[in-house]
């Protein structure tokens, strides 16, 4: 009789833990929404790489300080948007896609440098393609390398195990730059929010 019980409350157990995946979306090992969202990358660091399960594989290649603007033609310019005394950080990043369909990284961007951990100012991101061309530096009357950039309007998917090249920054006034108070820029991709820390 006692085992007739235990296996009937056994049964029950099973059932109702059945019911409750479901009713909470079947929460099934190796599915694609099986991570817990958002992620957040907190103090990433220059040619170190983050693994996020069925999103992406994150190589940071570059972080950089300009004191100038590069415009889309890869020209320098000492004046971007009427602010002469102003300075760009940028971060390059490289996304390896480790899922299985074509991934759009830039369908939900937010670019900001956070000053003071009060004043906001947001940038701007760029895809680039993954091979260089040749512009003339006028400034150092040579031949400079840079990315080749993709029209925002173009941003292309990630195929599966391919490798996509991005760059965000955040133009601010010489005075951010030179200041002792915190700041850090942050970039948000969809459900992925990744901080650097420029001066904490």
């Amino acid at each position: 009789m006692k085992k007739t019980i235990l296996f009937v409350i056994l049964v029950m157990l099973l059932t109702f833990e059945g019911a409750l995946a479901q009713t909470m979306g079947g929460m099934i090992p190796n599915s694609q929404t099986s991570n817990c969202r958002p992620y957040y990358l907190n103090d990433i660091k220059t040619n170190e790489e983050y693994t996020i399960e069925n999103w992406g594989i994150i190589n940071v290649s570059a972080i950089d300080h300009w004191d100038e603007y590069w415009n889309s033609k890869g020209y320098r310019s000492a004046n971007y948007e009427g602010v002469i005394e102003s300075d760009s950080i940028v971060l390059t990043l490289n996304i390896t896609n480790n899922t299985f369909e074509p991934k759009n990284y830039l369908e939900n961007v937010s670019v900001k440098i956070i000053y003071n951990n009060q004043y906001e100012i947001t940038g701007w991101w760029h895809q680039l393609k993954a091979d260089y061309e040749y512009v003339y530096d006028f400034w150092t009357y040579e031949q400079k390398q840079v990315y080749k950039y993709i029209p925002e309007s173009n941003c292309m998917k990630i195929d599966p195990f391919y490798q996509g090249y991005y760059r965000f920054g955040v133009t601010v006034p010489d005075y951010l730059i030179k200041d002792n108070k915190p700041l850090y820029l942050e970039v948000t991709l969809g459900d992925v929010t990744m901080i650097y820390f420029i001066r904490k």
